[in-house]
């Protein structure tokens, strides 16, 4: 008896403390034209949760059975609440803009929130809904009703909707003509037959996954970055106008191809189990930012990845790959840095057992079904680099010890491309006394094409009587010399210097039947004895071709043939022609007059030709003429005054080691107009001479190494434009040699390097009417020479660099004005009440906070006795001014 006098007293004390807090009143009613959310209950249901938001604290009430009210103040705007349901219909009133009534499973299944017309938000997911209405609610702007047995669903009132999420339903149909605004929709897991989203043009994300739709037109969606459709029945997909998108999963439909050629921005794409129509393949060389690739199922005889540097994951199974085909696809597969993850599902392809997938393994991949490597014998090519012979296998991507960069080679054209490659191995051939030693052998005629900046190097030293040495040599077996075609619009280095120790040596850069140097390439070469040699006597060189040969004083001969230029020179003061035993003695002459191998000049063993304009962009040597053509967009170039303008302008199809490369266009400038985008592999702007970035508008650069890389020069940011620089493993804008200056005036700078900093290695940072504003804190460090946090560190997160010019003057002076100026003891600071600063700093002319004072009144007076002379900037909330100490 005492145990259940005690219980009741407990039970009593509960309800006392739980009364009180809920403050509820059995009759109390809310008064007219309260919003009300009426919901249907089943039978059994004992309590519904909920959780909603007031705009202010407020009353709300809950109807829990017809007639019956509870009232409850809440103090705060979110309240989540647990209704004890009395009957099987229960009603919400107050002014409730955002309200949750997600998982309640079977409970809850029917809702009508169109009472209230100030909801903005409603997140009903997760219940047994057959009936939802929001037909009221104008202002929704977020509509949450997954997973529910939902077989229609009206949103055309809706017309502020911005997301809706209807997944997991029994939607036959879904009209969205009304919902314009509309930026994410997510409707997977219904019976949907159609679905039109013409008039949807703000959608970023769509999720129809998992319905019956047998089109989908998506060409208004431009903005679109996010598209799941797989596991539908559509045959085609156009997404010739998606240039945005980043993720696409179109897996299970019937599609016959899939062109994704305008996508270059993608990072991931599942495209497993269609029908590609055998022969149409995938094409994914456009798609150089992938990461992910899943593409199993859909009848791959083939596929191209030689492009996709960034891949981590690659599913091929199921496929109808042969042994030949897979090993060209893990030859063509990145190297991952051990310990990162990387994997590649080959399984159940025809080739797969006896595939080579150690070469897979090696470059640190997995997920491989091992094959024992017996399957594929390749066609092989008479071609060899670094010592490697090139084959139907390796030809796209040709790497080995002695090989950096890109080096690639097209059978169909003999073309040989390298891309800032740097080949240090070698063939070797060796006889009765001698070696023969070449960076590039070809029993066949070869053409090379450059891109970038490359380099051969031989420095082999030996025993024998006799060694010889070649940059690139073609022959098949003496004398049957082959030709050798050198163009495209990088530099090649060439360096030979094999010794022979106790005997005799011969080193040659290029070697070959007749050469001909073509477009706007550079070629340098540093030889003992012969810089280029032509069997036939027969050279040509471009008029656009730079040419410096070095060969050895004593016994050297810089060309062994005939030679020609053309077209013909219409301004000799285009170029520079020297001939003479080294640069410095060169005379210049107007005319070079060669000679051949019976009539040599010994005297004379140093060539120059050089170009006068050093300037590229997307990998091309710029003139007046041709910058038109070299991006997307307006590109013009005005030597006279050396002025680059770039207006729209961009590279995203055109991809080069650097984008701009300014090796010597001294005092060059950058014009912007309208919004630009350049992006290099290595970096998005190289600079070897001063350059200043001005105009209206906006660039935003992007490079591995550095987005903006200063090399032994200046940059300067002004004229108000605004420039983003992104790095995703190095700075952002970063200086070589810490010798650099940064000077930015009235402009906005948003820099990030992911490691090396966003802005650092540089002597001085200048900023003139702009100052970092984020991150909060950060300042330059001349002892670091980068831009680091409040704690000393250098910054590697996003720095903001904003100018300080919106605000007129006379409104500065207004906000924030002090006496005397200049000044020697002390300055008295009036600080308006509308400035709302509540820190004031003190900075030296190198961007470090020399003083920091809280904001107590309007009337501050300071001592700066003990500050040096010299410049100092007063900052207080959004402005700044100058201050001299004398």
């Amino acid at each position: 008896m005492k145990t259940k006098t005690l219980l009741t007293l407990i039970a009593f004390t509960v309800l006392a403390i739980a009364t009180s807090a809920v403050k509820a009143y059995a009759q109390s009613t809310p008064p007219a034209g309260t919003p009300v959310i009426a919901m249907k209950l089943t039978e059994n249901t004992d309590f519904i949760w909920t959780n909603f938001y007031l705009e202010k604290a407020g009353t709300v009430w809950i109807e829990t059975a017809p007639g019956v009210f509870e009232e409850k103040n809440f103090e705060h705007d979110w309240q989540s609440y647990v209704v004890t349901v009395k009957s099987t219909s229960l009603k919400i009133y107050g002014n409730i803009t955002k309200f949750n009534c997600a998982r309640n499973q079977e409970n809850l299944t029917g809702l009508d929130v169109s009472g209230n017309t100030q909801l903005t938000e409603l997140q009903c997911s997760e219940n047994s809904l057959t009936e939802l209405n929001v037909s009221g609610n104008t202002q929704l702007t977020k509509l949450q009703c997954s997973e529910n047995s939902l077989t229609e669903l009206n949103v055309s009132g809706n017309t502020q909707l911005i997301e809706l999420d209807c997944r997991y339903n029994k939607l036959s149909k879904l009209d969205l003509s009304e919902n314009t605004q509309l930026t994410k929709l997510q409707c997977s897991e219904n019976s949907l037959t159609e679905l039109n989203v013409s008039g949807n043009t703000q959608l970023i994300e769509l999720d129809c996954f998992s319905n019956n739709l047998t089109e989908l037109n998506v060409s208004s969606n431009t903005q679109l970055t996010e598209l799941q459709c797989g596991e539908n029945s559509l045959t085609v997909l156009d997404l010739s106008e998606n240039t945005q998108l980043k993720e696409l999963n179109c897996r299970k439909n019937s599609l016959k191809n899939l062109n994704i050629e305008a996508n270059t921005d993608l990072r991931n794409l599942d495209c497993s189990y269609n029908s590609f129509i055998e022969g149409a393949g995938l094409d994914v060389s456009n798609n150089t930012r992938l990461v992910s690739l899943l593409c199993s199922n859909v009848g791959l005889k083939s596929l191209n990845i030689v492009s996709l540097i960034f891949l981590k994951k690659l599913d091929i199974s199921r496929n109808k790959l042969d042994a030949c085909a897979l090993d060209k696809i893990y030859n063509d597969l990145p190297f991952i840095f051990a310990g990162d993850e990387a994997l590649c599902y080959n399984s159940s392809n025809p080739g797969t057992a006896k595939s080579n997938t150690s070469i897979a393994i090696h470059k640190n991949w997995g997920g491989l079904t091992k094959g024992d490597g017996t399957g594929c014998t390749p066609t092989t090519y008479p071609l060899w680099v670094s010592g490697i012979q090139v084959n139907s296998v390796n030809n796209s991507k040709i790497y080995g010890n002695g090989i950096s960069g890109k080096v690639s080679y097209n059978p169909d054209t003999k073309t040989l491309t390298l891309n800032n490659a740097t080949i240090t191995g070698y063939y070797k051939a060796e006889g009765s006394g001698y070696s023969i030693v070449r960076n590039i052998y070809s029993k066949d005629d070869i053409n090379i094409e450059l891109i970038g900046n490359n380099s051969l190097q031989l420095d082999e030293e030996e025993y024998h009587d006799l060694i010889f040495g070649y940059g690139i040599e073609a022959i098949n077996n003496y004398p049957n010399y082959k030709n050798i075609k050198l163009f495209g619009t990088g530099t090649l280095n060439i360096h030979t210097n094999c010794i022979s120790v106790g005997g005799d040596y011969y080193n040659t850069g290029i070697e070959g039947k007749s050469i001909v140097l073509d477009g706007t390439i550079t070629l340098n070469i540093k030889s003992s004895n012969y810089g280029i040699y032509s069997s036939e006597s027969n050279m040509s060189v471009a008029k656009e071709v730079g040419l410096e040969i070095a060969t050895d004083k004593t016994h050297g001969h810089a060309l062994v043939c005939r030679y020609e230029m053309y077209p013909d020179i219409e301004n000799e003061d285009q170029r520079i022609i020297k001939e003479g035993t080294d640069a410095d003695s060169a005379k210049e002459v107007p005319k070079l007059t060669m000679h051949d191998d019976t009539n040599t000049n010994s005297s004379k063993p140093y060539v120059s030709i050089t170009s006068i304009i050093p300037l590229q962009v997307a990998g091309v040597k710029v003139t007046s003429d041709n910058a038109s053509n070299i991006l997307d967009g307006t590109v013009s170039y005005e030597i006279d005054t050396k002025t680059l303008t770039l207006t729209n302008a961009s590279n995203s199809h055109r991809r080069t080691s650097v984008g701009i490369f300014n090796e010597g266009v001294k005092g060059l400038k950058i014009m912007l107009i309208g919004d630009n985008y350049v992006y290099g592999e290595s970096s998005g702007l190289n600079l070897k001479s001063s350059t200043t970035i001005t105009g209206s508008g906006t660039l935003k650069t992007e490079g591995y190494y550095a987005s903006i890389s200063l090399n032994n020069c200046n940059l300067t940011i002004d004229g108000g434009c605004t420039v983003t620089a992104y790095s995703s493993k190095g700075g952002g804008i970063l200086g070589t040699y810490g010798t650099e200056e940064l000077f930015i005036n009235n402009s906005t700078v948003n820099a990030t390097g992911s490691m090396t900093g966003s802005i650092g290695n540089l002597a001085e940072l200048i900023l003139e009417d702009c100052e970092i504003v984020s991150p909060a804190g950060a300042k330059w460090d001349a002892t670091q020479k980068a831009v680091v946090d409040s704690e000393g560190n250098v910054v590697t997160e996003e720095v903001v660099i904003s100018n300080t010019t919106g605000i007129d003057e006379v409104e500065v002076a207004r906000l924030l004005n002090f006496y005397p100026n200049p000044a020697r003891e002390h300055i008295t600071i009036k600080i308006a009440d509308d400035l709302k600063a509540e820190t004031l700093y003190i900075i030296d002319i190198s961007g470090r906070i020399i003083r920091t004072e809280p904001i107590s009144d309007s009337i501050m007076t300071l001592d700066v006795s003990k500050y040096a002379k010299g410049i100092y900037l007063i900052k207080a909330g959004k402005v700044n001014r100058r201050l001299i100490i004398k």
